[in-house]
């Protein structure tokens, strides 16, 4: 029994003829049994349909054909008093009818409970289930028998134990137990030559430790000993030229003590703390030598220092990129880097004579930009080099006016107004400084 929902019809308004586009389906009712005869065919026709009341019961007939027996259905059908849910339909064509589609009482498919876990982790216990099988082809032993006889020729007998001898279970046993200490024995031995290779290991490793530990510490030594050495023949610190003093006191002292412990007479000890006063006066004068070379080997790594820090891009630490740092060149970089090489070039010697012209033009160029009195002071002193460069005098006559060139040019460099990445380096204000040098003169 199928039940089926129609969509609710008045009885006027219900048409004798539905278009089935597949298949026709004929209706009889039956009033004595409250059962409408329907007739179903594979070709395409006409469904009649009668006026019948609100519960009924439809039988319907399936016809295949001829030679087929025919297949009876029967429906139950039960008008609904509530209102249908409009699910589309169609018009006709000929008779401009609306037909509307049906809805049914089927119940809609229930969803599935979300909250039923169909994962999980738990522990299942496998199931094992035994089958028999019998397979396609079977294999037999032939044995001789009366009346069946058997070729021997190729046949070999196999014996487990040797003729004549039984292995009984004492015998087992302690086959078992020979075997078993064998085994132990090949373990012991695995498990000793295991621990003496981890002991070999170890010795070996605890070796190389100390082996580079002692080459750590002598290469310490050698660089100390290095260091010492270079500090007393380079000093460049106030620390390393008191380590100087410090040992000349030292022998000073040691070889007065010598002389008052060994000198026969007066006039012998006067003698030699001469001598000793002479050398120590001389050096003293080699160590003051030092300090002046330090000092200008100073200033001159000072200098430098600070001018490659004018010309550092800046740096910048950026979020997005990991909080890596960027560089970012500015303007005023660029312009100190410019200057920079500049200096670098005036101090560079060992230069041709047109090279040495080049970087006086381009050292001109780059003052003439701002008219003051130490631009001027900059633009006289490279005519006069080059006017004496193109009479070809010798180095020794260039060496103050290469010097004074250099050091206004370096005031150049670290005048704001002319590289404005110098303010960072300015350690008293501006306002506080005379700088008639560098203020522009009005042009006439």
């Amino acid at each position: 029994m199928t039940d089926v929902l129609l969509p609710e019809m008045n009885t006027e308004e219900q048409p004798e003829h539905v278009n089935v586009e597949s298949e026709s389906v004929d209706v009889t009712y039956n009033q004595e049994n409250n059962v409408e005869e329907i007739e179903v065919q594979n070709e395409a026709s006409f469904l009649n349909v009668s006026s019948a009341p609100q519960d009924r019961i439809l039988q319907l007939e399936m016809y295949y054909g001829e030679s087929i027996p025919s297949k009876f259905i029967t429906l139950e059908i039960t008008n609904a008093f509530v209102k249908k849910p409009f699910i589309g339909g169609f018009r006709h064509k000929l008779s401009q009818v609306e037909y509307h589609h049906a809805s049914t009482q089927t119940d809609k498919p229930q969803k599935e409970d979300k909250d039923i876990v169909k994962i999980h982790r738990e522990t299942q216990t496998k199931k094992f289930k035994s089958r028999s099988q019998q397979t396609s082809r079977e294999q037999g032993t032939q044995m001789a028998k009366p009346g069946v006889t058997l070729d021997e020729q190729y046949d070999r007998t196999v014996y487990l134990v040797p003729l004549g001898k039984y292995f009984d279970s004492d015998q087992l046993e302690a086959l078992r137990l020979r075997m078993a200490i064998k085994i132990q024995s090949f373990m012991r031995g695995w498990r000793a030559r295991t621990l003496a290779k981890g002991m070999h290991r170890e010795q070996l490793e605890k070796r190389r430790k100390e082996q580079e530990k002692e080459r750590l510490a002598q290469e310490e030594i050698e660089e100390n000993r290095r260091t010492e050495i270079n500090r007393r023949m380079h000093p460049k610190t106030k620390a390393d030229f008191e380590v100087m003093y410090n040992e000349l006191e030292q022998w000073r002292r040691q070889e007065t003590d010598k002389i008052n412990s060994t000198a026969t007479s007066q006039e012998e000890k006067t003698k030699r703390l001469q001598e000793l006063l002479r050398r120590q006066t001389k050096l003293l004068q080699t160590i003051d030598r030092l300090k002046s070379r330090a000092s200008q080997t100073n200033a001159y790594d000072k200098i430098h220092n600070r001018l490659a820090k004018m010309s550092m891009p800046k740096e910048i630490e950026n979020a997005t990129y990991d909080n890596k740092s960027v560089y970012v060149e500015t303007p005023y970089t660029i312009r100190a880097k410019e200057l920079t090489e500049l200096h670098h070039g005036l101090n560079t010697e060992n230069l041709s004579v047109d090279e040495r012209l080049d970087v006086l033009l381009h050292v001109k160029w780059t003052v003439k930009e701002f008219d003051c009195r130490l631009t001027r002071d900059i633009v006289d002193l490279i005519d006069r080099e080059a006017d004496l460069l193109n009479r070809g005098r010798k180095e020794q006559y260039f060496e103050g006016c290469r010097k004074r060139l250099s050091n206004l040019f370096l005031q150049f460099v670290e005048t704001p107004e002319f590289n404005p990445e110098a303010l960072r380096f300015v350690k008293v204000p501006l306002e506080n400084t005379r700088r008639d040098h560098v203020q522009l003169l009005s042009k006439k």
